[in-house]
């Protein structure tokens, strides 16, 4: 008799506790989605998703290049204009969304221009040729020196610009298939809190030394424990599932 009254006790205060411990805050995730019909082609998402410490973040990127509209990429810069295929491609964050009408969430081209989407996202100014504070006395003189490259962001996390993603971390290289299915950490990505409703990444084909803008979407927030239904995204997105890319297994929950 006394052992079950000892057990109903336990049980008793471990609701008690239960219940009045606080509620955990749910890990939030953005994902900016491309959609074939608007984003020249394109189909997918690259997800950020925010680490325990402040900074870190997991860069996810699954995206299905198949349909890539090849002619308005060739007509996007001379330098793209005989070019058969599209290898590579650099990715950043860029401080606007001015889409019309607004409810379009990925544009391509002249939808994703200066006027829609700004220029990189660069709070510690440092300054390249496209940081959104380019043209400002804070950029003077500094454009023609920045050199942004995994390696020497490695160094030196202030000689990039925060929103210059494939300089940081590389550019998103397609492989045979058309697909790009990576992961990479950033150990000094903005902050959860820094972040802007309005920021967009944007795509730009790599042709020489001209990048022009291909596609681009904006960011929404969503709640990281909806892994199943991100699951089911990222399948349909690329109607491919590699089992050897460890992050999806990461993304399945």
């Amino acid at each position: 008799m006394k052992l079950s009254c000892i057990v109903v006790l336990a049980a008793a205060l471990s609701a008690m506790a239960a219940a009045a411990a606080p509620a955990e805050t749910p890990k939030t995730q953005t994902v900016y989605a491309f959609d074939r019909s608007s984003a020249a082609g394109i189909e997918g998402a690259i997800t950020i998703r925010h680490g325990d410490d402040t900074e870190a973040a997991w860069i996810l990127a699954s995206l299905d290049f198949r349909d890539l509209d090849l002619d308005g990429v060739r007509a996007s810069d001379p330098q793209c204009k005989t070019l058969k295929e599209f290898k590579l491609f650099q990715y950043h964050i860029h401080v606007h969304w001015n889409a019309s009408p607004a409810s379009k969430t990925s544009d391509a081209f002249a939808g994703c221009g200066k006027p829609v989407t700004g220029n990189h996202y660069d709070p510690d100014k440092a300054c390249g040729p496209s940081s959104e504070f380019a043209g400002t006395p804070a950029c003077d003189g500094k454009a023609a020196k920045y050199v942004c490259t995994p390696e020497a962001y490695a160094k030196d996390p202030r000689v990039c610009e925060k929103g210059d993603l494939s300089g940081k971390l590389g550019n998103l290289m397609l492989g045979d298939n058309a697909f790009v299915n990576a992961e990479w950490k950033d150990p000094h990505f903005p902050s959860a809190l820094e972040r802007k409703p309005h920021w967009s990444i944007v795509l730009h084909a790599v042709c020489g030394t001209a990048t022009p803008r291909v596609a681009c979407a904006v960011g929404v927030e969503t709640e990281q424990s909806a892994a199943e239904d991100d699951k089911d995204k990222v399948v349909k997105n690329t109607e491919v599932y590699d089992a050897g890319v460890e992050w999806i297994d990461e993304l399945r929950g």
